[in-house]
């Protein structure tokens, strides 16, 4: 079964969608050390078009990757109403944002995956590389008034934190400021 996900700074506005790195697809089977027919005939159709991917060896720990990114960007960047530039220039929320990371990496080695220092520097260096000025789809999600997917971010990280005994308390931090937001957009749109 292949499987997708895409890095993109994406910003939606009303049923506009603009970006300033149209980013990169990253798909392949759970296994791509051998490209499947399927995976060669997409590659080559994204070759064609001229569309920036990716075939990780690994699938599974390449989304590992993607979700301790979105884990730790998305909801820090949410909770403080905050552009990329901030996380470019400001020592805190990267700490916050690598903390928040750090525990997907401890997940992630009793989980079986393993990620690394390494995927935690790869990550910063694509959050450094995004435009300044755009935004978290979480934030942009918490400005419109929309439901988050925080569920799918911190409510995982703490659902995998109880059921493999690790800690995950700045992610239930996370989680619990953002339920508090949610809630407050709700209640000034009613």
């Amino acid at each position: 079964m292949c499987s997708t996900h895409v890095y993109m700074d994406a910003v939606r506005e009303g049923h506009a969608v603009t970006y300033h790195d149209i980013g990169r697809v990253v798909f392949g089977e759970q296994d791509n050390t051998r490209h499947s027919e399927r995976v060669q005939a997409i590659s080559a159709l994204f070759h064609q078009a001229d569309i920036p991917h990716e075939i990780p060896a690994d699938m599974l720990r390449a989304h590992w990757a993607k979700f301790m990114l979105n884990v730790g960007v998305n909801q820090t960047s949410a909770v403080l109403r905050a552009p990329f530039s901030t996380f470019h220039h400001d020592a805190h929320a990267r700490a916050v944002t690598l903390t928040a990371m750090r525990e997907v990496v401890a997940l992630s080695q009793t989980a079986g995956i393993g990620l690394t220092q390494e995927d935690l520097d790869r990550a910063m260096r694509i959050i450094d590389a995004l435009a300044p000025g755009a935004k978290t789809s979480m934030l942009q999600d918490i400005e419109a008034g929309r439901e988050t997917e925080v569920d799918i971010f911190g409510g995982a990280v703490i659902a995998l934190g109880q059921r493999y005994g690790v800690p995950t308390p700045v992610n239930q931090t996370l989680f619990d400021l953002i339920k508090v937001m949610e809630a407050s957009n709700r209640t000034s749109t009613a």
